[in-house]
């Protein structure tokens, strides 16, 4: 019996170090062992950004999000493992959008949903020393408050926001 598939996000940050013609080659070589064995593939480059803190040393990455349909097998046995040896990666992260919650929020009379990757949304959400905000400050059901946490979690893992104050500062 073939196993489901999933929807899967992919956000992989390529180190800038490399020539841009090397940098264009690793994302080619990434996109075409992707295509190759995954469905409904979707790419979205976030392009070169600073970091919120030095990762490995560097200050500059280059961000490129990933979707697809691929057995949760793949992904932990192949997938994972391909990623980890790459050496032009500085980071990646992989999550499984079926089991993702969204977060609706109504800011400035829209509707919007809140990831990782809005981080003017987020900052809302931080002190000025980038501790998260309490409920009671928020206003956010216990609900969402867990929901908006997990995004800055997200959002600091892959080098959008700072862990700290001291992060900013440095």
């Amino acid at each position: 019996m073939a196993e489901r598939k999933r929807n899967y996000e992919l956000l992989v940050v390529f180190d800038l170090n490399y020539a841009d013609s090397d940098l264009a080659t690793e994302v080619e070589k990434l996109e075409s062992y992707l295509k190759e064995n995954v469905e409904d593939f979707k790419k979205e480059e976030l392009g070169k950004r600073e970091f919120a803190y030095p990762i490995k040393k560097k200050r500059f990455g280059y961000y490129v999000v990933y979707y697809f349909k691929a057995p949760a097998s793949w992904v932990k046995e192949e997938l994972e493992k391909k990623l980890y040896h790459n050496e032009a990666l500085l980071r990646y992260f992989i999550r499984n959008l079926d089991l993702r919650k969204p977060v609706i929020l109504t800011i400035d009379g829209k509707k919007v949903d809140v990831d990782y990757k809005k981080i003017d949304i987020l900052k809302r959400f931080l002190s000025e020393y980038q501790k998260i905000l309490p409920r009671k400050n928020t206003g956010l059901s216990q609900k969402y408050q867990k929901r908006i946490a997990k995004e800055i979690k997200i959002a600091r893992i892959v080098g959008f926001l700072p862990f700290s104050a001291q992060c900013v500062e440095s």
